[in-house]
């Protein structure tokens, strides 16, 4: 996941630089790519982010405005998480978890 990870990053990085050269103006104004966290990424970053920032992200990452978000939810959302009476696991983290008992329950003890 690591080596994907950094793959997409470093497309991201290549294609944002592109975007900027191709649409630059006289003015030096351009269109910026701006990539958002993933929501596996942010559920984990929950409980140590400032409410604003958790809310700037959560609304790059479902591409809704941020007054779409209610900052007392959202913070008490965060402190559940902080508590531990949320879990932090995501269907990425279950669908590991998955494949790791079906591959164990198969023989192959990866």
């Amino acid at each position: 996941m690591a080596t994907f990870d950094a793959t997409v990053t470093k497309y991201r990085r290549v294609i944002a630089e592109a975007i900027g050269i191709a649409t630059k103006q006289p003015s030096g104004e351009y269109v910026a790519f701006t990539p958002c966290m993933t929501q596996h990424t942010l559920v984990k970053l929950a409980p140590v982010l400032t409410t604003d920032a958790y809310i700037d992200m959560l609304a790059c990452a479902h591409r809704l405005d941020k007054s779409a978000f209610d900052t007392t939810r959202v913070a008490a959302f965060q402190d559940a998480f902080a508590a531990g009476t949320q879990s932090t696991k995501t269907d990425s983290d279950r669908g590991e978890a998955t494949q790791q008992r079906a591959l164990k329950k198969a023989g192959t003890n990866v």
